[in-house]
């Protein structure tokens, strides 16, 4: 399934050509303030429970983690949102801001905040079951011009909820975990879906940067003219990256716009030292283990 959609292509350029400049020194407590590990919930309902959630969360900062990214709130969208009979989005599952408010409060209690994923790529990935298991899949709610209205409202309405936008534990939104994955839809309408809801996320939080992400780095070019200065960028990377894109690659040859953040959104965690090193040496901002 992944490395089917992995396949898709790369339309943009995002690699520097000639002369590259030695990586820029990172300040070390700065890099630890964004380091830290991903929480994984596949899905609103059916994944990690608020006690499982609140114990990684305090988890994570009882050993000084600064930084976690929630992978995902809403999942692939099954039991998260009530629709009409005609597949049209009317609101979300009242869970959505109770599983938000568990996730803030446990990250504010340990002196910590979140990256928080809104959804994951598996919502349009082409894949309605699992086994015998059904899971979400709604490709329709990103190529429907009526239904991807609905879907951008109804989330406008829930990031601009004063009880949410202004917490100290909300470091960031993320619209889409590597959407380059969404293999059911064109990269022209994941493209158009994610500007849709990047402009949403400035709109309803403002001061809260944005934070795209992509499966490798391969990738990247499909997204980096929606960052701004201030916003963090995310690329993933496991062991099968390797051969083709080496971890030891250096930050500034990914053509982020000045002033955004290069951080490892996921990063395979085979030999958290040496990775920390090369992270730190080749510039980027910091690094989030895959997972707790």
């Amino acid at each position: 399934r992944l490395q089917a959609a992995e396949t898709r292509s790369v339309r943009t350029p995002h690699m520097l050509s000639g002369r590259i400049d030695p990586p820029r020194p990172v300040d070390l407590d700065a890099f630890a303030s964004l380091s830290g590990v991903n929480v994984f919930s596949p899905r609103l309902a059916g994944g990690l429970s608020d006690a499982e959630l609140t114990a990684r969360v305090e988890r994570a900062g009882s050993t000084g983690m600064q930084t976690i990214r929630y992978m995902s709130l809403l999942g692939d969208l099954q039991d998260a949102l009530v629709m009409d009979a005609n597949g049209v989005p009317i609101r979300l599952s009242p869970r959505a801001t109770h599983r938000l408010t568990t996730l803030l409060e446990a990250a504010e209690r340990s002196r910590g905040k979140g990256i928080v994923t809104l959804r994951d790529f598996t919502m349009a990935d082409g894949v309605a079951k699992e086994g015998q298991r059904t899971v979400g899949d709604f490709p329709e709610l990103i190529r429907d011009p009526k239904k991807r209205a609905a879907l951008v409202n109804i989330l406008r309405a829930f990031m601009s909820q004063p009880s949410i936008k202004n917490r100290p534990g909300l470091l960031a939104w993320e619209p889409m975990n590597e959407p380059d994955l969404a293999a059911a839809v064109s990269l022209s309408e994941l493209q158009a879906f994610i500007g849709e809801l990047s402009a949403v996320i400035r709109q309803a939080a403002p001061g809260k940067p944005l934070s795209l992400s992509t499966a490798n780095r391969d990738m990247a070019g499909n997204w980096l003219h929606l960052l701004q200065p201030g916003d963090l960028f995310q690329v993933h990377w496991y062991r099968q990256h390797q051969s083709r894109m080496p971890l030891d690659f250096p930050r500034n040859r990914i053509r982020v716009p000045a002033g955004v953040k290069v951080i490892y959104g996921e990063l395979d965690p085979y030999d958290v030292r040496q990775e920390l090193n090369l992270a730190y040496d080749n510039g980027y901002d910091g690094v989030l283990f895959w997972q707790d």
